[in-house]
């Protein structure tokens, strides 16, 4: 019997004392090794919204992400929506930097860039990824590791973020009308709601909240338990959704371009996504494969 090949080398694990607790749905870790830096990896072209929701694995039991290490030979089925929205940004497939083999997701931000000109009041860097479940429900845990080099804040809403979308539930709330029901998580840079969206939910735990500022330099992982934080945040736990569509973004919003280039400070970074996951385990942080020493970002 052919016996189908594991596609992540993580372990399971449950809480331990450097992890935030299940009860909130959230756990991160920065891992102590470092991958490779080199801050301009060769450039790729944008992946494009795929028509339909990504095919289910052969067995539901895995990684419901596809290419979740961009390890692939195209970004696909990652897209962003740079061809529909001034605000968005292409993301490219660095083969410089990586967690786990030797390619992963580049958002390059940069407000001050002349060659490849960026809004500068709103910018939104990012991937995305359609897809089904077996089930049509949300799967329970979403984790993964992300990399920050070269960070300058120019703005107070400057910050990492992952995004999940439900389309359609069948259980939502009876007073809620929108046809999509998010949950915004904070990775970095943001300790309150940076915007009101009406469908949108931003996943703050006082107890619990995000770093101020990104540790750079280093692979940092994460784990967010999402049936606890949809329950905590909409009151129900999404059922029989049409599909779910999963954002990791680096951003900026309601930025002041005058205010910023009187102080000179442009908004830059460079965030690394990689070895991610959306499914039923819960997992640990993996070291890297290629640990070596950062380099040092340039002024």
């Amino acid at each position: 019997m052919h016996t189908p090949l594991p596609i992540l080398t993580l372990l399971i694990a449950g809480c331990n004392s450097s992890s935030f607790s299940h009860s909130d749905g959230r756990r991160c870790r920065v891992a102590t090794d470092e991958g490779s830096h080199h801050s301009s990896p060769p450039p790729s072209q944008p992946s494009l919204p795929p028509s339909s929701p990504s095919p289910l694995p052969p067995n539901p039991q895995t990684n419901l992400l596809q290419n979740h290490s961009f390890e692939s030979s195209s970004s696909d089925p990652w897209y962003d929506f740079s061809n529909k929205s001034t605000s968005w940004l292409p993301f490219t497939i660095s083969n410089t930097t990586a967690h786990t083999g030797t390619h992963s997701a580049h958002l390059h931000m940069d407000s001050a860039d002349t060659t490849n000109p960026q809004p500068q009041t709103t910018a939104i860097h990012g991937i995305v990824q359609t897809l089904t479940t077996p089930d049509n429900t949300l799967p329970t845990y979403i984790s993964g590791h992300y990399k920050v080099t070269n960070w300058n804040r120019s703005t107070e809403k400057q910050y990492l973020q992952l995004v999940v979308m439900a389309a359609r539930p069948t259980n939502k709330p009876a007073n809620s009308n929108y046809p999509t029901h998010q949950l915004a998580i904070p990775l970095a840079g943001i300790t309150e709601p940076p915007l009101k969206i009406g469908n949108r939910r931003f996943a703050f735990d006082q107890a619990a909240l995000p770093p101020k500022e990104p540790t750079q330099d280093t692979w940092v992982f994460f784990q967010y338990n999402l049936h606890d934080l949809y329950q905590k945040h909409w009151g129900f736990i999404p059922e029989n959704s049409k599909d779910f569509r999963i954002f990791f973004e680096v951003r900026y919003d309601n930025r002041d371009p005058a205010a910023d280039q009187q102080t000179d400070k442009p908004a830059t970074a460079d965030v690394y996504f990689d070895t991610l996951y959306l499914g039923p385990d819960s997992r640990t942080p993996t070291t890297p494969t290629t640990p070596t020493t950062p380099t040092t970002p340039t002024p």
